[in-house]
């Protein structure tokens, strides 16, 4: 389950719980006409059904994107790392607050490092971003400084400017107020060209010549899996916000069968173990470690 989905259902959890039904927020409502039927769903955008009376169907216009036709059209999308919060840069081992736009239907997920959020959200043409219909988990949190920022800047009714720049293989996204103060620093690395099926080509000095030997890296869901040629393997992905290229493999389990070529097995857990950082060029990969070595070559397939 991805952590986006994960989130939705704890927030929508809290909501169903929490409310007595004293809030409207993800109410539905409906008000039907002879022309047409207005279904207006959480997000306030109306989705009109049309009656066909000659065929007895129906017609449905779909809400449209709430980026189109503005200058953040198809750049918010994904998962953001919140690496600045007002003041406060923010740098930790684990639980990084984070942001995630879906764009196909104007929702974002987030997490302040402690409590999960969700809602609506949408641009406009002077890349003003407006939140809505958002809710939270109420966790007792530690006293961490950088809380009240990320939960100010993504308030219900809150409208920020949204600025995007691109820093090498990185996307730096700036959360501002209405006077240009920045409010939320988010960062995105631009790992979705690693995604996919690759065959491993050499590991360190060791020539692999077996196309069963490969890597899938999953970016979206932050998963690795594989066959080091007997055995297969799986683990999850991490990248630090902090450094160009970083990724790394963690949580690695492998099956146990007894395999004919453990040199290259042993020599290839070894090298995703020690990953740390990656190079592409063309359809050739190069994991590398912490001090440069190229550890693992491989080859898209």
């Amino acid at each position: 389950m991805t952590r986006k989905i994960l989130n939705a259902l704890i927030v929508a959890l809290l909501a169903y719980t929490a409310c007595s039904c004293s809030s409207l927020k993800g109410k539905s409502t409906a008000i039907s006409g002879d022309s047409g039927t207005v279904a207006e769903s959480g997000t306030g955008t109306p989705v009109v059904t049309y009656p066909d009376r000659s065929s007895g169907s129906t017609t449905v216009t779909k809400a449209e994107s709430p980026t189109a036709g503005t200058p953040l059209s198809g750049q918010m999308s994904g998962e953001w790392t919140i690496t600045a919060a007002g003041k406060h840069h923010i740098q930790q081992d684990e639980d990084m607050p984070y942001i995630y736009f879906d764009e196909s239907d104007g929702r974002f997920y987030a997490s302040n490092g402690c409590n999960v959020l969700n809602g609506d959200f949408k641009a406009d043409a002077q890349s003003n971003v407006t939140f809505s219909n958002v809710l939270s988990t109420m966790a007792d949190c530690p006293d961490l400084a950088y809380l009240k920022d990320i939960n100010s800047a993504l308030r219900d009714g809150s409208s920020v400017k949204m600025k995007v720049e691109t820093d090498g293989k990185a996307t730096i996204a700036y959360l501002m107020s209405k006077s240009g103060t920045k409010l939320l620093t988010l960062r995105r690395h631009n790992t979705d060209e690693l995604n996919g099926k690759w065959r491993v080509t050499q590991i360190e000095a060791l020539k692999v010549d077996d196309d069963q030997v490969n890597v899938f890296l999953d970016i979206p869901e932050k998963s690795i899996h594989g066959n080091t040629g007997c055995n297969y393997f799986n683990g999850q992905i991490t990248v630090d916000p902090e450094k160009a290229n970083s990724i790394s493999f963690s949580q690695m389990a492998v099956s146990m069968k007894a395999c004919p070529n453990s040199d290259v097995e042993m020599a290839m857990l070894v090298a995703l173990e020690e990953t740390a950082s990656y190079s592409l060029s063309g359809s050739t990969l190069k994991l590398l470690s912490t001090r440069g070595k190229t550890v693992m070559t491989l080859v898209r397939e």
